[in-house]
């Protein structure tokens, strides 16, 4: 017995030391999963449209907090939710045009540039973009008209947006901070604008959208181009997975709530009935929408070429 206690003590220590090493000295690091590559700065989904072609660019990947739902039921309902997001831009390659829809951030907040570095790795030089439509000019979207010295990135761009968008960012008729709007001012000023009305025809096959109420001139636009169409919905929605099934639903970034959320379920109604594809600014999924018996909608992804 004198030579067995020991042992088992002996064994009961070094059990001991190996759970602490175990536990407080792992061998090796730890990292997090990697983000989805839909939610990665500079990811690129090509679509084909006849002769034409169009590229979905992740600018920076972002978040929504159930926070910023600012109806009570829904806020507490998702309490604690994160939602994954980006900030997109949009590139139409036509055979005599070269079309952005809107800009993303730039360099504003730290940010990379990284739709001018995507066009880099495409061969495409800045002067080359012919045409800058504008879902809105919210800071996230009017940003990267700037460059990296913080002068007009796109020299020979003309500036498509929205008649109301327009006058009212340059009124400072919007509930921005007066930042936000000194931004957006700056942003635009190097550049040639051209405002129209909604459902005129922008540019040829593209035409503009009233989707009004996240700001006072949002706009969608409808593509049709080679016998194929497609609607870039800017932001009429933030957290896909809420405002989908419940286009009532608004966050804090809606300038008018009422008529947003009456836009964002037009807008569905009306991809639904038409059988449109679509894809947003926000949101990584490009595909169809669909209604449902309860009046909420569903997207169903139609993956890129």
């Amino acid at each position: 017995m004198k030579t067995i206690q020991p042992l088992f003590a002996r064994l009961g220590l070094s059990l001991l030391m190996l759970l602490v090493m175990q536990f407080a000295l792992p061998l090796r690091p730890v990292h997090a999963a990697p983000a989805a590559p839909e939610l990665t700065a500079g990811y690129v989904e090509e679509i084909s449209l006849g002769k034409a072609t169009l590229l979905s660019i992740v600018d920076s990947p972002t978040s929504f907090e159930a926070r910023l739902i600012t109806a009570k039921e829904y806020r507490e309902k998702y309490a604690g939710t994160t939602f994954p997001g980006v900030v997109k831009t949009w590139l139409l390659i036509t055979q005599d045009r070269k079309i952005l829809i809107d800009t993303g951030w730039g360099t504003k907040h730290g940010h990379k540039a990284t739709t001018l570095n995507v066009l880099a790795r495409r061969g495409i030089a800045p002067e080359e973009i012919t045409d800058i439509l504008m879902t809105h000019l919210d800071i996230d979207h009017v940003s990267g008209l700037l460059g990296p010295d913080g002068k007009a990135a796109y020299l020979r761009a003309i500036i498509h947006v929205s008649e109301p968008e327009y006058t009212a960012w340059m009124q400072d008729a919007t509930n921005r901070s007066r930042d936000v709007c000194a931004n957006t001012k700056a942003s635009m000023a190097p550049y040639t604008v051209k405002t129209f009305a909604f459902d005129a025809e922008v540019l040829p096959g593209i035409h503009g959208r009233d989707a009004s109420g996240h700001t006072p001139g949002h706009t969608v636009y409808d593509i049709a181009m080679g016998g194929n169409r497609i609607a870039i919905l800017g932001d009429i929605m933030h957290i896909a997975e809420v405002q989908l099934r419940h286009p009532q639903v608004c966050t804090v970034y809606d300038m008018t709530p009422d008529k947003a959320a009456q836009s964002r379920a037009a807008t569905f109604k009306r991809l639904a009935k038409e059988g449109l594809r679509a894809g947003g600014m926000h949101f990584p999924m490009i595909g169809y929408v669909t209604g449902q018996a309860d009046g909420g909608f569903v997207m169903e992804a139609q993956p890129a070429q």
